[in-house]
This record gives C-alpha cells, sequence and structure tokens, in this order.
C-alpha cells in the first residue's frame, strides 16, 4: 500500500528518494494559476496509508528536512460534517455529522433552491471529485467538513469551448494553425486559462499577440501551450487563441490527436473547468510506399521423358510348383549374333601311293618318300566345325602307315636267302 499524503488541503503524491526519505516537490510560481503542483511555505503536511491518517504532520518549508515518527493503529474511522451555506441543501448522505470507516468514498449531492444555481464545494475539499460538480464523492482520509454553496440565477452556460484545426491533408514537416474559441458566459469573467496538448513529440510555438484580447500570459511546455487573462471580462466577450505546430518529418501514423481545457472564474467563484471541444483530430499525408517490381518466375524447361526399362521374362523352373528357395534370376534378352557366310571346306590332299619300284639284290637301301599332308584350316572362332575336315586327315595318317608297313616287310622279305640263314 503506498504513502500518500494532504499538503496544504490537496491531495498528492511524494517521491522515496535513493537515501530512504520521503520529499515534496515545491511549487512552481511562474505556473498560472489557478494550477499549483508542489507544497508553498506554510502548508500543513499530512501522511495517510492506505487511507489512515497517520499520527504526525508537519509544516512545508522549502529546504528544510524534518524527521517525523509516523504511527497508525486499528481500523480507524473519520467523521465527515456536511452542510450548505443557503438557497439549497445536501440531499446524499444529507446535512450532519456521518462516521465512515477510513479511505471510504462517500456520495454527495446538493440541490439549489428555486432560482439558485449550485456553485461549488468548499471546506475540507482535498479528496473531493469534482468541487463544482453539484454530485460528486468525497474519499475519507481524515475528518472533514464540507459545505455546498449556491448562487442567484440560472447556472452559467458553458463558455461553448472549440478547437478549430484544417481539414485538409498534413505533410510530414508541415507547419499550421490551431484556433481555439470560447465567449464568456457571465459578468465578471476572470481567472482565466486555455491549456491545449498537442501530439507527442510535436514542436509548438505560442504567441500573446496571435490572441484575441491578446493573453496576459504565454508559456510552452513540452506537448502544451498555456494561454492566460487575468481579466475581469464582460458576459458575451468572445476569445481566440491561436498556436502553431508542426508535424514532425518522422511522422508515420495517419492521424494525431488533440485535447485540452478551459479554467475560469465568475466572480470570486471557485474555478470551473471545461473540455475543450470541437475538432481534435489532423490527418496527415504519408509518402506513398513505392511497390516492388515482381521478380519474373523463369519457366522450368522440361525434362525429357525416360523410356520404360523392357521387363525380363521371369525364369520358370521345369515342373513348376515346389515354391521355397531363392527367386529366380530373370533371363537377360540374348544380343542378336550376326551369322557370317561359312567358308568352303577343304578337302584334305592324299599323296598317291607311291609306285615301289623292284628291289634289286643288293644294292642301297631306298629312301621312301612320304608326300606331305596337307594342314585343314581351322574353323574360325566362333563358327560350327566341319566334320569332313577333321576326319580327312586321320584318313590319310592311317593309310600312309599301313602302306609303310606292307613296304618294310616285303624288303625284309627279299633279304633273307632261300633254303636257310646268312652265314
Amino acid at each position: 500500500m503506498g504513502l500518500f499524503l494532504v499538503l496544504g488541503g490537496r491531495g498528492v503524491y511524494g517521491n522515496c528518494s535513493t537515501t530512504g526519505c520521503f520529499y515534496v516537490a515545491a511549487d512552481d510560481p511562474d505556473t498560472p494559476l489557478p494550477q499549483k503542483e508542489g507544497g508553498v511555505n506554510g502548508d500543513t503536511v499530512q501522511f495517510y496509508i492506505g487511507g489512515v491518517l497517520l499520527g504526525g504532520s508537519t509544516v512545508f518549508q522549502n529546504g528544510n528536512i524534518t524527521q517525523l515518527n509516523l504511527t497508525a493503529t486499528g481500523n480507524l474511522t473519520y467523521v465527515l460534517t456536511v452542510g450548505s451555506s443557503g438557497n439549497g441543501s445536501v440531499t446524499i448522505p444529507g446535512e450532519g455529522n456521518w462516521t465512515y470507516a477510513a479511505g471510504g468514498n462517500v456520495s454527495l449531492a446538493a440541490v439549489a433552491d428555486t432560482g439558485f444555481h449550485f456553485g461549488n464545494w468548499t471546506g475540507d475539499v482535498a479528496t473531493v471529485a469534482d468541487v463544482n460538480a453539484a454530485e460528486t464523492t468525497v474519499t475519507m482520509n481524515g475528518n472533514y467538513t464540507v459545505t455546498a454553496n449556491f448562487a442567484a440565477g440560472p447556472a452559467p452556460t458553458p463558455t461553448q469551448s472549440t478547437r478549430h484545426l484544417p481539414g485538409s491533408l498534413q505533410l510530414p514537416g508541415q507547419t499550421f494553425d490551431v484556433t481555439v474559441t470560447f465567449t464568456a458566459p457571465a459578468d465578471n469573467f476572470n481567472a482565466i486559462g486555455a491549456t491545449d496538448n498537442v501530439p507527442a513529440g510535436w514542436t509548438v510555438q505560442g504567441n500573446i499577440t496571435w490572441c484575441t484580447p491578446n493573453a496576459d500570459v504565454e508559456n510552452v511546455v513540452g506537448d502544451q501551450v498555456q494561454y492566460a487573462w487575468f481579466g475581469p471580462y464582460s458576459s458575451g466577450q468572445t476569445f481566440t487563441t491561436v498556436y502553431q505546430v508542426t508535424v514532425p518529418s518522422g511522422a508515420s501514423l495517419p492521424s494525431y490527436t488533440f485535447n485540452g481545457q478551459i479554467g475560469y472564474k465568475i466572480g470570486n467563484g471557485s474555478t470551473v473547468f471545461e473540455t475543450i471541444a470541437g475538432n481534435s483530430t489532423v490527418y496527415i499525408q504519408l509518402p506513398a510506399t513505392p511497390t516492388p517490381t515482381p521478380t519474373p518466375t523463369p519457366t522450368p524447361t522440361p525434362l525429357p521423358t525416360p523410356s520404360p526399362t523392357p521387363m525380363a521374362t521371369p525364369y520358370v523352373p521345369p515342373g513348376g510348383g515346389g515354391g521355397g528357395g531363392l527367386p529366380p534370376t530373370p533371363t537377360p534378352t540374348p544380343t542378336p549374333v550376326v551369322t557370317a557366310t561359312p567358308k568352303p571346306t577343304l578337302a584334305p590332299t592324299v599323296a598317291p601311293t607311291p609306285t615301289v619300284a623292284p628291289t634289286p639284290t643288293v644294292g642301297p637301301t631306298s629312301t621312301l618318300t612320304v608326300a606331305p599332308t596337307a594342314t585343314p584350316t581351322p574353323a574360325p572362332e566362333g563358327k560350327k566345325t566341319n566334320i569332313g575336315v577333321i576326319i580327312g586327315p586321320i584318313i590319310a595318317v592311317i593309310v600312309i602307315g599301313l602302306v609303310a608297313y606292307w613296304f618294310l616287310k616285303k624288303r625284309k622279305a627279299s633279304q633273307t636267302p632261300k633254303g636257310g640263314s646268312t652265314a
């Protein structure tokens, strides 16, 4: 639960430093009234935790450090005292004393008598949600007394404040005027402040001479421009405020919004705040995004359709059936054999049987001359062999052998003497 403080009758949050000290910012005297963002010397500082008022308070002194012992015990309750200044009454919760739990929210409602109108709530109004509304709430962070005030006559009409923005598209880097107009709703129109907030990061410029009537105060704080007039002004007085803004060169959104309010008093009454109506959006013309040139998709070259490989006829073992074993190896398609023209068969040449001369009685041994046998030509490799080529030479050799055997036997017989052996 956070530590809450009430500073000079106004609820604000303080800050914790790195040393563990709780400190409160001082008010900036240059800020136009009625705004007040910090402490002023003499303000009473009270502390609350979760809506419970702590035992201990101090008086604000700019630059001083005060050590406090803060304590809170038990379930605390507070008393709300409600009353009116006459010409009207408080209907919720009613006038009188009322007890509520610490930190609770209590509804308030006031009704004016005929011929009067509600003015504001005064007293311990630090935690009153809207002091200018007849129906509002108060947060019970302590014992409070609040009073409803009423004024004669009808309620003042609003100032009818209106913001005017350019209707055309604005370009990044472009500067344009923003105008806010409003009208004094009653006499003694005074303490007037016009505050307008521009989009974050935009450049804003103001000048008191750009306003009608000329503003008494001009101030630019960050993205906010402020004008103020002290007054008083008569009912019906028209006000025109003008300031300039520049669209950032890096603007990336198609539209941006403005918001602000008018604050004023009627006589010595409390400050009334109204939201500036009218245009609130300005549209930006963003640079067109170039369309990238599409890269042409190359047409794929069709691949040739492969010819189907002929399937080999599966081998079927003789007799069929059986099953089991490895599948038969497909018989490859035989390569056609080119048949060569056969050469003519050469018949072996057989030498003629030699004529045997008469064997002389005595003489040298005659020599038998045998004609050479013709060598058969072998058949080309891979071709069919002719059986005649092989058998012919064999027969020739047998014949020659028989002739030689006969010749030798006859010669031996002719050399042996008849009637006995040779001595």
